[in-house]
């Protein structure tokens, strides 16, 4: 379509109007039409905002996300997905990079954790942040290790990428400040949290019929891995549907 209206990729048209530069964050970015593409955000040096598990999801991926980095386009690490868990994405999208790549000689664990850490914070302009080092901010995450999910150690980076999840972090600091601790965020109520989570996407469920083409049934606009029963109100909370009845 921006083709067809501008003459141009959609790269090539954010280049037109100047807005390919280093405050630039290109969510996903897995489509370009070449190295011309690729060259323009080099160039612009603008940052790729890279979700690999989202897409994969739907059997789509970025097609060489080592040979973007040996370019040197910058990359940030997202999720834009739940669960938001950046050691999930991380894994997914070192595994996908690699087949992509048919290989592992282009993509490394620590690129991916680069990505999650000094790539964002490089993306925002702040060198202050993604690292441990004099004059950054003290931005802390803490991991356990001892989970039995984790193997036995051999690298806690390698245990942690290809074997660790979210909730293995155990503290987490901004600034100095401990904002998590055990596991859990100050300050949090986590089941009603929880129960407004569940209230706001019954919600959000129902409504895709309201925006979808003539209006279908909300039902008819999602597939759950066991159809649910069909003697069930449409008034009643998706939590207490049982699939299995």
């Amino acid at each position: 379509m921006v083709e067809q209206l501008h003459g141009c990729s959609p790269l090539g048209w954010l280049q037109q109007l100047d807005l390919l530069t280093p405050r630039s964050l290109l969510p996903h970015g897995i489509y370009t039409t070449g190295d011309d593409d690729l060259q323009r955000v080099i160039d612009g040096g603008a940052s790729l905002v890279h979700c690999p598990l989202v897409f994969a999801r739907d059997g789509e991926a970025l097609n060489a996300f080592g040979r973007y980095r040996a370019k040197g386009i910058n990359f940030a690490l997202g999720t834009d997905t739940w669960p938001a868990d950046l050691l999930e994405n991380m894994r997914h999208g070192l595994h996908i990079a690699r087949l992509m790549e048919g290989g592992s000689a282009l993509t490394s664990s620590l690129d991916l954790y680069n990505a999650a850490t000094l790539g964002g914070a490089r993306a925002l302009g702040r060198d202050d942040l993604g690292r441990l080092a004099p004059g950054a901010k003290a931005d802390i995450t803490v991991f356990n290790l001892r989970g039995l999910h984790l193997g036995p150690l051999f690298d806690p980076l390698k245990n942690l990428l290809l074997a660790g999840r979210g909730d293995d972090c155990i503290a987490s600091y901004i600034d100095g400040r401990c904002v998590m601790h055990d596991g859990q965020v100050n300050g949090v109520d986590y089941p009603a949290l929880q129960r407004q989570a569940q209230r706001q996407y019954e919600k959000l469920m129902r409504s895709h019929s309201e925006r979808a083409f003539a209006r279908p049934d909300w039902k008819s606009l999602f597939q759950p891995a066991i159809p649910f029963a069909d003697d069930y109100s449409a008034d009643a909370p998706l939590s207490a549907i049982d699939p299995l009845s």
